[in-house]
């Protein structure tokens, strides 16, 4: 199943959606091989998060795939926060830490402080200033009833990042795409 949308050249390591109201849903990471992907799960809680170790030319990186879904409950917010915490714990170890997904907040990223909106988009700030995390997509998603960046790149070293863009993806959510400077 996980080579029906993806090359088979990649390594796909997926967290599906326990529960709900439809048998669909998840997160993924699909990673190239001789990039050494090594799934974190000490990282992971029931929060729609999955974590991975990678190595490129020497450097070594925590990845993160996250989805936030608009209704989660407080309970939810919590877990995914706690697995931000959690990998706050690991940061030390790498030399920079990248997570990306749609997370579903209410939260100006054109404002400098981004500014929250709702009680659960302060939490996450506060969450990203632990990480000492940048956003780095600009362009929100564009639909008939709203215009909003949910879409997000979070980076503690954003010099690594040369362009960071949101491409459409093959289901009714957006890719992002982001080219590293690593030599």
């Amino acid at each position: 199943m996980d080579h029906e949308v993806i090359q088979t050249d990649y390594v796909v390591l997926r967290k599906d959606r326990i529960g709900g109201r439809r048998p669909a849903g998840g997160v993924l990471l699909a990673i190239l091989p001789h990039l050494q992907p090594r799934r974190q799960k000490q990282l992971e809680t029931s929060a729609e998060a999955i974590w991975a170790a990678i190595t490129v030319s020497n450097l070594r990186f925590l990845i993160a795939s996250v989805n936030r879904a608009p209704n989660s409950t407080a309970e939810q917010n919590d877990e995914l926060l706690r697995s931000f915490s959690l990998a706050t714990e690991q940061q030390h170890n790498y030399d920079a830490c990248f997570v990306m997904g749609n997370l579903n907040l209410d939260i100006d990223w054109s404002a400098e402080p981004p500014l929250p909106r709702a009680i659960p988009a302060e939490k996450f700030i506060d969450s990203c200033a632990n990480l000492a995390f940048s956003q780095l997509i600009k362009n929100p998603r564009t639909t008939a009833t709203s215009e909003k960046t949910i879409d997000l790149f979070l980076c503690d070293t954003p010099n690594l990042v040369s362009s960071s863009v949101v491409i459409a993806g093959v289901s009714d959510h957006d890719a992002l795409l982001a080219e590293l400077r690593v030599y």
